[in-house]
């Protein structure tokens, strides 16, 4: 049996609203981190991901920052001669620039336009149909593509222009059980959590974590430099040169490496100017 319907074809409808997005696909994987590994030294074996600190590649003067980029076992040439294993990050002046917000999701693009009038006359409704059978569940559908890797971080400082002035990582302890030298005083956590002077001759006070005392910000708080540049213009340093713990006087700094029996040996950081430093711990340490 052939329907009138069949025959005479209705208006057809206006075009329905666009449907909703698609569920966004799976995050990418986290960024590789950075794993600091001090300044760069000739025959050792440095591994993607490792950062070191090392001569600039547009002025001898200046430390950069060295991320390796791949693998690479027994480093002999210093990395702004090996730019196949090591990219640079230059410690620019400045101050930190802000990060951008982030985007919003787009807005549902537009309903799409009405569709044009049927030519015959609509016809009458057909009787309605029994439902159908339930089909079959349709296959999953793809994955969605893996999201780009995440561009590594890095840190950005100024370079102080006052005295006893630090720039970079600071944190803040409470100093009531600590005995400090004054302003710019090289520092260690001891196992009270409180800062105290340090001194080479002295391998509890000279081997663990470092900072440099900036000054107290309340009654019995101090704030500390943990990494960055510090300025003091009673220092009279050789620029480029490596900056130890003294052995001498609690709480200085020296560019000639201890030597009393029993001295730590531990470079802390470089001398960028006569009355700068960049100071950033090494891990390791030597016992004379």
């Amino acid at each position: 049996m052939v329907y009138i319907t069949e025959l005479l074809k209705g208006l057809t409808g206006p075009t329905g609203d666009t449907g909703p997005t698609g569920n966004i696909g799976m995050t990418g994987p986290t960024g590789t981190s950075l794993n600091p590994r001090g300044a760069w030294i000739h025959g050792e074996d440095y591994y993607t991901g490792d950062y070191v600190t090392s001569e600039s590649s547009v002025d001898p003067q200046i430390t950069s920052i060295w991320v390796c980029v791949q693998d690479k076992l027994e480093s002999t040439e210093i990395p702004k001669n090996d730019l196949d294993y090591w990219t640079e990050i230059e410690v620019m002046s400045g101050d930190d620039g802000t990060t951008g917000p982030t985007g919003g999701i787009g807005p549902t693009g537009p309903t799409g336009p009405e569709g044009p009038t049927g030519r015959g006359p609509t016809g009458p409704a057909g009787p309605k149909g029994d439902p159908g059978e339930d089909g079959d569940d349709g296959d999953p559908g793809q994955q969605g593509p893996e999201g780009p890797e995440g561009p590594t971080g890095f840190l950005q400082f100024g370079i102080p222009t006052n005295n006893f002035e630090g720039i970079g990582a600071k944190t803040e302890y409470s100093t009531t059980g600590s005995t400090i030298s004054g302003l710019g005083s090289i520092c260690y956590l001891d196992g009270n959590q409180y800062y105290q002077s340090a001194k080479a001759d002295d391998e509890a006070t000279s081997i663990g974590k470092l900072a440099i005392y900036m000054g107290d910000v309340d009654t019995d708080v101090g704030e500390f430099l943990e990494f960055g540049y510090y300025k003091n213009e009673a220092w009279d340093l050789s620029p480029g040169e490596p900056i130890y713990v003294d052995g001498m006087s609690s709480g200085n700094i020296t560019q000639t490496p201890p030597g009393g029996g029993g001295w730590v040996i531990r470079i802390i950081g470089y001398a960028y100017s006569s009355d700068v430093i960049y100071f950033n711990p090494d891990m390791t340490y030597f016992v004379v």
